[in-house]
């Protein structure tokens, strides 16, 4: 079954990354500036009733999870907070899991060099005590957000669709667009950024009815405001110390050594690869330490349907555990059905395996979710 599962996320990664190019490729655009915002709600409850009077086998169990981005990036400075989080049910058991970061950066003379301080912060109902670690360094890179390349590359295609253009929208007049729906907390209300995108539309004199009517400025507007669909573009390398505060499994406070590579692109439109490698470890690098990677890449076949297919891997080394490493792999593979108003509906195929299992971890799920914004 891994084999199976591993050949179809070669596949869709694959084909999706075969999706063929853009007029305009959405990591060559540099917004004013970079505002990055996301946060899934999701639910799944499961109920077992079996044919036995002592319920031997009854199964009760549902789950909470919550997924949060949040990346600002200037010429001068930015910050980044991520946080997931899982609540869940089973046999009358409550257990949770969490993990939060927060990062500030600052780059040296508005270039790419930049020096950064932050925090993290793990809890789980395994744990003996919430983790905390402080951590400064360095680092190298940039993200960019350019969602408003994308909001404007759809909104030419949707007038394409409606026959409202006679052709499509050149290259200077998408990015002239992006620029302005990058600029959207400049502008006092929303109908003036819909009237400024409109007049950069038609001063191309490609509209068929020489200006844009009624119709065509909601949709241009239903556009700007729909959620979801974010593209994030972009790398950066950093490394440096910090300091655990507080051990999760009751040990004294440790000094410690962090690196880490992350890498975003949007290889089409309707498309989203992030990968993510990261080392972690005490002064005693050998007895100590952990390395984890991910490696996610998301497409939207139709208006209605995406799917996400995702590799993860940790590696940890703990004092006084096994002489050899836990190692554990991870694949999943997720389709995605959107309704209206944020709803979806998600059919979750994923497999586990830890190098002290004895076999692999299959489970399927389906369950709901909310995108807020």
């Amino acid at each position: 079954m891994r084999k199976v599962l591993a050949l179809l996320i070669a596949g869709v990664l694959l084909g999706g990354l075969a999706a063929g190019g853009l007029a305009v490729p959405l990591c060559s655009y540099t917004p004013p500036e970079s505002r990055y915002g996301a946060l899934d709600l999701g639910f799944s409850y499961r109920s077992f009733d079996d044919q036995y009077r002592d319920n031997r086998s009854n199964t009760i169990g549902g789950s909470f999870v919550l997924d949060f981005l949040n990346l600002f990036d200037s010429a001068s400075y930015g910050y980044n907070a991520r946080a997931n989080a899982r609540l869940s049910y089973n046999q009358g058991e409550m257990s949770y899991s969490g993990l939060g970061t927060g990062n500030y950066q600052l780059y040296w003379e508005k270039g790419d060099i930049f020096g950064f301080g932050g925090a993290v912060l793990r809890l789980s109902s395994a744990y003996r005590a919430p983790g905390v670690n402080i951590i400064t360094g360095s680092g190298y890179g940039r993200f960019r957000d350019v969602t408003p390349l994308a909001k404007a590359m759809r909104i030419g295609g949707m007038l394409l669709e409606m026959k409202s253009l006679k052709g499509p929208l050149p290259d200077e007049a998408l990015l002239a667009i992006a620029q302005e729906i990058g600029r959207q907390v400049e502008y006092e209300k929303l109908e003036q950024l819909v009237q400024k995108v409109a007049e950069l539309i038609e001063k191309t004199g490609l509209v068929a009815a020489g200006k844009l009517g009624a119709v065509e400025l909601l949709r241009i507007e239903e556009a700007i405001k729909a959620a979801g669909d974010k593209r994030l573009c972009g790398w950066d390398i950093r490394a440096g110390l910090g300091y655990e505060v507080s051990d999760p499994l009751g040990g004294p406070p440790d000094f410690l050594t962090r690196a880490e590579l992350n890498y975003a692109t949007a290889p089409s439109l309707d498309s989203q690869l992030l990968a993510k490698l990261e080392l972690n470890s005490s002064f005693e690098f050998m007895e100590n330490y952990s390395i984890s990677g991910l490696v996610s890449y998301s497409q939207r076949v139709s208006p209605t349907l995406s799917y996400t297919a995702s590799y993860a891997f940790l590696r940890l080394q703990q004092p006084g555990a096994a002489p050899q490493p836990l190692d554990i792999h991870a694949l999943e593979l997720k389709l995605l059905f959107t309704g209206g108003a944020g709803w979806s509906l998600t059919a979750d195929l994923s497999l586990q395996r830890a190098s002290d299992y004895e076999d692999w971890v299959k489970e399927f799920s389906l369950s709901a979710s909310y995108s807020v914004f």
